[in-house]
C-alpha cells in the first residue's frame, strides 16, 4: 500500500499522511493532533506499509540537518551504547534524521564516504581518535616490521582521504587523544574534543603514589607507559599490562586478575589503574576470589563511567570523559545552526565509588 492509497482511505491529504508516517507532525508548520498522527501511522502498520527507502534518502540529500553517528569496530558499541543512546535519544527529540556506522581500523574514510554519497554534512566520531604524527604520537607510526609497515601506510592514506573528505563535511571527534600533531593536522572539517592520555595519566599515577597508595600497576593504552617507567613514576616493567583485546574484555580482565595474583607475590603493587571499565570488571572478582580486600589491599580504578560501575560486586572508582557531554553539545549546536565549534581539551571527571579512595592530606 502506498501513502496515497493510505491518503485515500483515512480521507487526509498525502502531505499529512507522510507527515506523520515520518514522525514530524509536531513541526509547527504542521500543527498535527497526536491523536490523528498515530491513527495514520496504526492503520499504515495495519496495511503493511513499509517506507520507500530509496525516497528518503533522496529527502535526505536535501537537508544539511542530518547526522552520522561514527564508532570503532575494535572500540566497540558496548564502550560507546550509553553515549550514543543518550544522543540517539535526543536526535529523536529534534526530529534530527541520523545514520550509525561501524569502521574497522584505519578506515575512517570508509564511513565518511559513505555518508558523503548520503549528503551527510554532520559527523561525530564516538571512539578514540588520533592524528598521525612522528613526534606527538610516535607510537602509531613506529615501523618495527613489514606488517607494521604496512599499517602505518594504511593509516596514512586513511588520514589522507579524510582530509580530502572534510574539505566538504565536518567531522566532530568527541573522544580525541591530544596533543594535536606538531603541524597542526587537519586544518578544515576536524573538531577535537577530548584529552591528551599521556599526560592525563602522569598527573594521576603522580597522585597516587604520592598519596601513599603506590606502585601502581597500569594497562599500555597511551603508548607512553615505558617512558613513565624511566621516569620513576612505575616501579618495573611487570607493572606493564598488554591487552590484546582478542578476548571478550571481561575475559581478558580475568586473565589480568588470574596474572596480578601471581605477579602481587614476586613485584607488589597497591593499585590497579587498568584505564577500561570492562577489564576492571574482570580483574576485581578474581582479587576477591583470591582473599585480596578492595580496596584496603589493592584499589582498583578503571576508564569510562560505564552503566555498570556502580552495580558492580565492588562499585569501581573510574573517570567520566564526558562523550556524551560533547557530543550532546554538538547536537544542540546543529540544532541551531550554529556554523563554527573550537577544539576542546579538558579533564576527565574523577568518579570516586568503592573500590578505591584517593587520599589527602
Amino acid at each position: 500500500m502506498t501513502i496515497k492509497e493510505i491518503a485515500k482511505q483515512l480521507g487526509y491529504s498525502t502531505t499529512t499522511v507522510s507527515v506523520c508516517l515520518s514522525h514530524r507532525e509536531n513541526d509547527p508548520r504542521y500543527k498535527i493532533l497526536p491523536e490523528k498522527a498515530e491513527q495514520i501511522r496504526e492503520y499504515a502498520r495495519s496495511c503493511g506499509y513499509t517506507p520507500n527507502l530509496n525516497a528518503k534518502k533522496l529527502r535526505l540529500s536535501g537537508t544539511n540537518n542530518s547526522v552520522g553517528l561514527l564508532f570503532r569496530e575494535r572500540a566497540g558499541m558496548e564502550r560507546q551504547f550509553h553515549s550514543m543512546n543518550r544522543v540517539i535519544s535526543r536526535l529523536n527529540e529534534l526530529n534530527i534524521n541520523y545514520q550509525v556506522l561501524t569502521y574497522r581500523d584505519r578506515h575512517v574514510s570508509d564511513a565518511l564516504s559513505l555518508l558523503k554519497g548520503l549528503q551527510v554534512k554532520h559527523v561525530i566520531s564516538f571512539s578514540p581518535l588520533i592524528e598521525p604524527c612522528s613526534i606527538k604520537h610516535p607510537n602509531s607510526l613506529r615501523r618495527i616490521d613489514a606488517e607494521a609497515s604496512r599499517k602505518v601506510d594504511e593509516f596514512l592514506n586513511d588520514w589522507k582521504y579524510v582530509e580530502t573528505l572534510l574539505k566538504d563535511m565536518t567531522l566532530y571527534s568527541v573522544n580525541y587523544l591530544f596533543p594535536v600533531p606538531v603541524n597542526g593536522g587537519i586544518r578544515k572539517g576536524l573538531v577535537r574534543m577530548g584529552t591528551d592520555i599521556g599526560r592525563f595519566m602522569r598527573a594521576w599515577i603522580k597522585k597516587i603514589n604520592d598519596s601513599g597508595q603506590g606502585p601502581v600497576v597500569v594497562a599500555s593504552w597511551c603508548g607512553e607507559e615505558e617512558q613513565m617507567l624511566e621516569e620513576g613514576l612505575l616501579q618495573c616493567k611487570e607493572h606493564i599490562l598488554y591487552p590484546s583485546f582478542t578476548l571478550n574484555r571481561y575475559e581478558e580482565g580475568i586473565a589480568f586478575g588470574e596474572h596480578l595474583c601471581k605477579l602481587y607475590k614476586k613485584h607488589p603493587f597497591r593499585t590497579v589503574f587498568i584505564g577500561n571499565d570492562s577489564l576492571a570488571a574482570g580483574i576485581m572478582p578474581v582479587l576477591l576470589d583470591h582473599g585480596f580486600r578492595i580496596p584496603e589491599d589493592i584499589g582498583v580504578i578503571g576508564f569510562g563511567d560505564d552503566e555498570g560501575c556502580p552495580c558492580f560486586r565492588v562499585p569501581l572508582t573510574t573517570f567520566d570523559c564526558n562523550i556524551a557531554g560533547n557530543a550532546l553539545e554538538i547536537i544542540e549546536g546543529i540544532a541551531s545552526n550554529r556554523t563554527s565549534f573550537e577544539n576542546k581539551e579538558e579533564d576527565f571527571t574523577y568518579v570516586e565509588r568503592k573500590s578505591f579512595r584517593m587520599r589527602y592530606e
